[in-house]
């Protein structure tokens, strides 16, 4: 559910028909007093942060549930249409605590997502990221088929890393002769399926810090590419890789550029917010700036494929360096909300969960269960397997 604002608050977007610093105006956001938390947002953060690990476990054996029950045999559609509507409400349940609880204001800027066969790259600089990215495509219910191309180590996080392997998301090591076989196959192997899509890359590689930016600017002097400071240097491979193995079953890209604005109100960019600082009012505004490219304009060859990506990056560095500078994003504004009855329900699962998984001694038994099943058992098979 989208919320079109037209006023410009809270770092809205301008007129785009203004042109060069001189004419633009900067953008106010709500300034919050920069005092001591009292200790009733102590207590709600520590409330979030119960209600939203509480019910990861339903969501777990849910999900074990579908992947071991057979259903991938009777009709592998159907276990994806499970494994989807898991994901999407637990991603909801999380952004529900994040933005309706946590009072984190989510805002997106630019072209709407829409339901299609989409291929999203973004500026990666938080571990909140993966949240923002879901809460842009939730007004087309794409989030449930989001697959996310990451790096190798998080395959090991457990419960979560059998969770994204079984959720068809990619894993990647750092040597691309190793890589390279078992993406295309990945990927070709999801635009062949028939099914619909949301595949989600950070051409960066990594997050960005302070120290990662000056080793980004080094490595783009040393080959003579444009040299950014809002963003890193994209690493294209993976891009390239995914835009030739999906083929024509691409139906768009989209290009998402994340900046997080802080409770003292400033544009200057902050340090990147963890899950915990987006619940407990540490930042209080997250702007999504999405722009469509339809993917039969893609060129085809590597060479041109890796061009048209560095060139997407010059044009996030020019939207960061505005944002931080004072003038916000342009283009027309979203603010992305919740339906009533999907909050309540949510809300229903979280206090349910809690109740089922501390007050009942079956509960408990599951809670334990999936801890040791999914913590140490599926870890183990993932560092055998996947």
């Amino acid at each position: 559910m989208m919320r079109n604002s037209s006023s410009r608050d809270g770092g809205g977007g301008g007129d785009s028909s203004r042109a060069g610093p001189p004419e633009l105006r900067l953008r106010p956001f709500p300034v919050r007093s920069i005092r001591p938390r009292p200790l009733w947002e102590h207590a709600l953060t520590g409330a979030c942060a119960v209600g939203l690990f509480a019910a990861f476990p339903v969501f777990t054996s849910a999900f074990n549930i579908a992947v071991f029950s057979g259903l991938g045999l009777v009709s592998k559609p159907l276990l994806r249409a499970a494994g989807n509507a898991i994901r999407a409400s637990f991603y909801r349940h999380v952004l529900i605590f994040v933005r309706d609880v946590g009072g984190t204001k989510f805002t997106l800027y630019g072209d709407l997502p829409g339901d299609e066969n989409q291929l999203c790259i973004c500026n990666h600089q938080s571990d909140v990221d993966w949240l923002t990215i879901t809460a842009a495509l939730r007004p087309a219910n794409c989030d449930g088929r989001c697959a996310f191309i990451l790096k190798n180590t998080l395959k090991y996080v457990p419960m979560f890393g059998w969770f994204w392997w079984m959720s068809g998301f990619v894993y990647v090591r750092k040597s691309w002769q190793k890589d390279e076989p078992r993406i295309k196959r990945k990927l070709t192997e999801i635009a062949e399926s028939g099914q619909n899509y949301s595949l989600i890359i950070f051409p960066e590689g990594t997050r960005y810090t302070p120290q990662k930016a000056k080793e980004s600017l080094a490595f783009a002097h040393s080959r003579g590419l444009p040299e950014t400071q809002h963003v890193l240097t994209p690493r294209s491979k993976g891009f390239i890789a995914a835009v030739q193995s999906l083929g024509t079953s691409l139906d768009s890209v989209y290009d998402m550029t994340i900046a997080y604005t802080s409770a003292t109100g400033s544009y200057v960019r902050p340090e990147p917010p963890t899950l915990f600082g987006t619940v407990g009012r540490e930042y209080n505004h997250v702007h999504i700036h999405v722009r469509r490219h339809r993917a039969a304009d893609l060129p085809h060859n590597a060479a041109d494929i890796d061009a048209w990506l560095r060139k997407r990056f010059e044009e996030k560095e020019a939207l960061m360096q505005r944002f931080h500078q004072g003038y916000g994003f342009d283009g027309p504004q979203y603010e992305l909300c919740e339906r009533p009855w999907t909050l309540a329900g949510q809300m229903l699962l979280a206090a349910s969960s809690i109740a089922f998984l501390f007050a009942t001694k079956t509960g408990r038994r599951v809670l334990t269960a999936e801890l040791v099943l999914s913590g140490v058992v599926l870890t183990t098979a993932g560092v055998v397997f996947l």
